[in-house]
């Protein structure tokens, strides 16, 4: 007999997909172990015309690991080899239909080494009760699994529910026998919804099977969706999510160190999993934006191999991940690099997203690791999981040749993707969405149809109540209750939860469901954020002793590394203060605008675009306010001088009146965040001449005259005493992504931008140490400048 106790919280994993990337071992039923115990029994269609000949089967353990498969015999009998002490699941498929399965469960505990359990029957019968029993069992485990399927058989005679539901199995599993291969469960789910055969594939074959329903439906006086409700039970679910990571792994921020950090949000994902009773239930997302550009990233980025965002993130049990913009901002290789230090993998869901453009730099991580969609089994129950991400992902990241879905298709794709799940037997579906504002989830929301919950990630939006507590300062960042409801396109509502990043906040949805997955209730009490925090304070948290010492110390140790490598012996001292950045040439806007020039350069062939011959950055883009002395710096220290959240980007085919555009905006007032530090170009300005002036939308109203000359370092004319030569050349430009989104109010100057995958820190790094070989020489940049820019009338 198996003790329940000892199946303990692994029961709700027997549903679990089983990826047959290998097994314990195949057999052709005539050759028993000594070290084992053989299973034997035959696999039955439940007609008088009953084996299934030659089923394909297999034994697998609770945690859907295959341990043996075996053909069946042209009697549909089979022997499976076991160990002793093993709970699981026989599950057999027709030759060539592997995903028409029927199951039943067995136990070998008690059973002694070179032993037998005989007389296994696996029927669609058997299929049925077993998918009952699981669901009971995840939701009470002080039941006994064995005894529990053994009584449902035997009450199927006097139970019509139960009648009506295994002989609907046998009616389906027999209708469509021999056709296409489709998943038993799916089909079955779909004609549960309203006793009609929907799929498209067995259109010849529904008819017979719908009125053979029918009629049984009526005998019995009761429908298969009432049967099904009145069997099965409703389940509760507990969402657990967050977004935003951003690699913020050791802590929440500058100010915020008794906050956030991965082994403190470890400590609360697991406190919340068993403590509220939901392991067997729960199910863990995030949204997005898992990393990020940045000092915090670099030790991934070095040590080749060892991928700590990764490393970490893989012990807590995700089961998908969403896309973010700045998943993606160092561009699809350093995204592989990331995936693949999951072990197990996790996949990263790509609904919206064509990664055919990058098949050579994702063949390896492909199928296991970029799914567009995903079907899981929480407490024996199918869940879908889809995600979106924002249509301009181009304009704010780096996806070099992945294709996005634009706005237009947008809906209609994360659509399709719904559907596919509602097809694939998915009674509940998840949205991971990462569009640019709270605003845009909720519209995506309303717009679409079947989905269940929404997780949104938009705008780093904090959801939460009065009551919840809050890390200090994050009060302003509250748009709401937890959770929103948005009314969708079918007049459903549905619940919207978003939480705020790097890890200070567990988000917890925990919703009741009917048997058919239609959300009942929200459990308000208990869903919200959890703050995630130390635990000095009353709330808190001890961090996870294991990935603490295994990855964060090490972590910790790497950052500190960073501060005792060189990046470069600087030889001159260099003005980066924004007194001078935001009026005048200055070396270190120099030593900038070159490090873009070059690094754009550098990357412009792998993604796909053509080289630069100038480069232009905003006075913007310099953080660290300070003159630079002659001394050693740091590559930790080149951190401090730039925005790491700034990346470098090309923008093609930029025409001398429109190079001339921006530079008039830089110079209009005379300095501020908008001007110019230049690479490739000589620059001769009049503050005495017209400012340009724009309109609300950007549109040049008064177009400026402060421009006089501007030359090309190689010698060409662009624009003379104030005029654009009438041949001038044509250029592309490097610069930054914020300049070529406009951030600051540009005037439209340039063709389609492309960012290159590299943040400014990054790239500073790598050209002081590849470029200048670790050395910044007052030769290459003088304290006066270069004479690029030319102020006249000083």
């Amino acid at each position: 007999m198996v003790q329940a106790g000892r199946l303990g919280r692994s029961w709700w994993m027997a549903f679990l997909p089983v990826l047959l990337l290998g097994c314990g071992g195949s057999n052709d039923g005539t050759f028993v172990a000594r070290d084992t115990v053989a299973i034997r029994g035959v696999v039955e269609d439940g007609t008088p015309t009953s084996p299934v000949a030659n089923a394909r089967c297999r034994a697998s353990g609770l945690d859907g690991r295959t341990l043996h498969t075996a053909n069946a015999d042209g009697n549909g009998v089979f022997v499976l080899l076991v160990d002793p002490g093993v709970d699981g699941f026989i599950a057999c498929a027709p030759p060539n239909q592997s995903a028409l399965e029927l199951r039943a469960f067995f136990s070998t505990d008690g059973q002694p080494v070179g032993g037998e359990l005989p007389d296994q029957v696996i029927l669609p019968e058997t299929t049925v009760i077993a998918r009952l029993v699981a669901q009971e069992f995840s939701d009470d485990p002080g039941i006994d699994p064995l005894a529990r399927q053994a009584a449902l058989r035997e009450a199927v005679a006097r139970d019509p529910d139960l009648q009506l539901l295994t002989e609907a199995a046998t009616l389906l599993f027999n209708g469509v026998r021999g056709g296409d291969n489709a998943d038993f469960e799916a089909l079955f789910m779909d004609l549960v919804d309203d006793s009609v055969l929907d799929a498209a594939s067995f259109e010849s074959r529904a008819e017979a099977i719908n009125e053979a329903l029918a009629e049984r439906e009526a005998e019995l006086g009761r429908t298969l969706e009432q049967a099904f409700l009145a069997r099965f039970p409703p389940f509760n679910l507990s969402v657990l999510h967050h977004s935003g990571a951003v690699g913020a792994l050791i802590d929440a921020g500058p100010d915020r160190a008794d906050f956030g950090g991965i082994a403190r949000f470890a400590t609360v994902v697991e406190d919340t999993r068993f403590a509220s009773g939901t392991f067997g239930s729960s199910i863990l997302l995030s949204a997005g934006d898992q990393i990020s550009p940045g000092r915090l990233l670099q030790p991934s980025l070095d040590r080749q191999g060892r991928f700590f965002d990764g490393e970490a993130m893989s012990r807590l049990g995700y089961a998908a991940l969403g896309l973010g913009p700045r998943d993606l901002a160092l561009g699809p290789v350093v995204l592989a690099d990331f995936l693949s230090a999951f072990s197990p993998p996790v996949p990263l869901l790509t609904s919206t997203l064509d990664v055919s453009g990058e098949q050579n730099v994702l063949a390896p991580i492909l199928n296991e690791r970029l799914p567009p969609i995903r079907i899981v089994e929480v407490g024996a129950r199918r869940i879908g999981l889809v995600s979106a991400v924002r249509p301009d992902l181009a304009r704010v990241s780096s996806p070099r040749r992945l294709a996005v879905v634009q706005a237009e298709e947008l809906i209609q794709i994360v659509q399709g993707q719904v559907d596919a799940l509602r097809a694939g037997g998915a009674r509940v579906v998840i949205l991971l969405s990462q569009q640019a504002d709270l605003d845009a989830e909720r519209a995506l929301a309303a717009a679409l149809e079947h989905v269940d919950v929404m997780v949104a990630a938009g705008g780093d939006s904090l959801l939460a109540g009065p009551e919840d507590l809050l890390v200090p300062g994050d009060e302003p960042l509250v748009a709401g209750a937890y959770p929103q409801w948005v009314t969708d396109a079918a007049g459903r509502e549905v619940p919207l939860v978003s939480t705020a990043g790097r890890y200070r906040y567990l988000g917890r949805l925990d919703a009741r469901l009917d048997p058919l997955g239609r959300l009942l209730d929200i459990d308000e009490l208990n869903s919200g954020p959890i703050r995630v925090a130390d635990a000095s304070l009353a709330d808190g948290v001890i961090p996870d002793p294991d990935l603490q010492a295994d990855l964060i110390d090490p972590f910790l140790e790497a950052i500190e590394d960073l501060a005792t490598q060189e990046a470069a012996d600087i030889q001159v001292q260099l003005n980066a203060t924004a007194a001078s950045l935001t009026s005048v040439e200055t070396n270190f806007g120099n030593l900038l605008a070159d490090t873009v020039l070059a690094l754009a350069r550098s990357q412009a062939q792998a993604f796909g675009t053509v080289n630069p011959g100038v480069a232009v950055v905003p006075a913007e883009s310099v953080i660290a306010d300070a003159m630079i002395p002659v001394d050693s710096l740091s590559r930790s220290e080149v951190f401090d001088l730039v925005d790491p959240e700034v990346l470098v980007t090309l923008v093609p085919t930029v025409t001398a009146t429109a190079l001339k555009r921006l530079l008039e905006f830089a110079l209009a007032a005379g300095g501020g965040a908008e001007f110019l530090q230049l690479a490739g170009l000589r620059l001769e300005w009049d503050p005495a001449g017209t400012a340009q002036v724009l309109d609300e939308e950007g549109e040049v109203v008064t177009p400026g005259t402060r421009v006089r000359e501007l030359r090309l370092s190689g010698g060409g004319v662009l624009v003379e005493a104030g005029e654009v030569r009438e041949n001038a050349s044509a250029v592309a430009i490097a610069t930054t992504d914020r300049t070529a989104r406009r951030v600051l109010g540009q005037p439209a100057f340039g063709g389609t931008p492309v960012n290159l995958g590299l943040s400014l820190p990054q790239a500073l790094d790598r050209y002081l140490i590849e470029a200048l070989q670790r050395r910044v020489r007052a030769n290459d940049f003088p304290e006066g400048g270069s004479e690029r820019i030319t102020r006249l009338g000083d």
